[in-house]
């Protein structure tokens, strides 16, 4: 009864959010539709007819819609008829699709993918948090993404955390080796446990890949993390990106010890030139650093410890942040 009751009142909660969106794109009002919670398939092709003759929602997203593929294939409607009825009056264009979260599979993203093959102006596709790997369909839609990107304008696409193993990595790097793409950014973080795996596998990519933002991992994790005996493996990696002419933005976990760490930093900062890698992206790992830094306070040396571990312009950020998180236990 209880379930019954929270199911009931989550839809009461979805169709007053549909009245808004309703109202404010009868306005012209709303550029962004998004939804977070378990919509059903009535809602869902109410909210999709809406958007489709909006000509102001550019941005649409949704997030643990309890539908899994289903939804995609609501979506490949849509978008069917956006495209049959281009240039028609009353017909928008989605720039940005989400769908994060909501338990579709392989089966629905080949589907959805092979739909936007024809259409045209979606520039951001986010996909994570999603199982689209299983034992029996296991790169269907990875083929239909590597046909698929450049055909569109996609600019950023997100894929983490989607069971990706290292042959769909693999073939998905593999397609951003030429120019026939607009690709700018990649997120293919909290796909394979081991960081040192992937940087394996990117080595022989990075010098080719015509991307701008790669992101490989995001948060802490003793797995995700690149230790000191990998430090050669840091080091061709660094080669790699130093042979890259179009990568600016590289987003990793590192809990390297704070100098060798800034060491590595300023190896790749040498290697390619503050002109050209802009930002070279660390995340400190916490349980580590809060630490280190305690024992450098109470030994009275921080001033110092910190202008030698963070000498790079590019480290400041990441350093700022936690030193933000930490003035409270120091009591500075």
């Amino acid at each position: 009864n209880e379930e019954e009751a929270f199911s009931e009142s989550e839809a009461k909660r979805i169709d007053r959010e549909i009245d808004v969106f309703v109202e404010e794109m009868e306005r012209g009002t709303r550029s962004e539709v998004h939804v977070d919670g378990a919509i059903n398939e009535l809602q869902m092709r109410r909210l999709l007819s809406l958007v489709a003759r909006s000509r102001g929602v550019k941005k649409l997203g949704f997030r643990h819609w309890g539908m899994g593929d289903l939804g995609c294939f609501l979506l490949v409607e849509l978008f069917a008829t956006i495209t049959e009825s281009s240039g028609s009056l009353g017909m928008g264009r989605i720039e940005e699709l989400s769908i994060r979260s909501c338990g579709i599979t392989s089966k629905g993203t080949s589907v959805l993918l092979s739909t936007l093959q024809r259409y045209h102006g979606l520039v951001k596709l986010d996909l994570g948090r999603n199982n689209l790997q299983n034992a029996w369909e296991q790169h269907d839609w990875v083929g239909a993404l590597h046909h698929t990107i450049p055909r569109l304008e996609l600019q950023e696409l997100d894929l983490s955390a989607v069971n990706m193993d290292v042959i769909s990595i693999d073939a998905i790097l593999s397609g951003l080796h030429n120019n026939g793409h607009c690709l700018r950014s990649l997120d293919i973080s909290h796909n394979i446990e081991s960081l040192a795996s992937l940087l394996e596998l990117l080595e022989p990519h990075l010098p080719h890949i015509r991307i701008r933002h790669l992101m490989l991992t995001k948060g802490a994790s003793s797995a995700s993390c690149v230790e000191i005996s990998q430090v050669p493996l840091l080091k061709r990696f660094a080669d790699g990106v130093a042979k890259n002419q179009d990568l600016i933005s590289l987003g990793y976990f590192s809990v390297l010890p704070i100098d060798r760490q800034s060491s590595m930093e300023e190896q790749l900062i040498h290697r390619r030139g503050m002109e050209q890698l802009r930002r070279v992206q660390f995340v400190l790992d916490r349980n580590r650093f809060i630490p280190w830094l305690k024992a450098q306070h109470r030994a009275a040396c921080l001033p110092q410890a910190l202008r030698k571990s963070f000498g790079s312009r590019s480290s400041h950020s990441a350093a700022f942040h936690v030193l933000r998180e930490c003035s409270d236990c120091l009591g500075c």
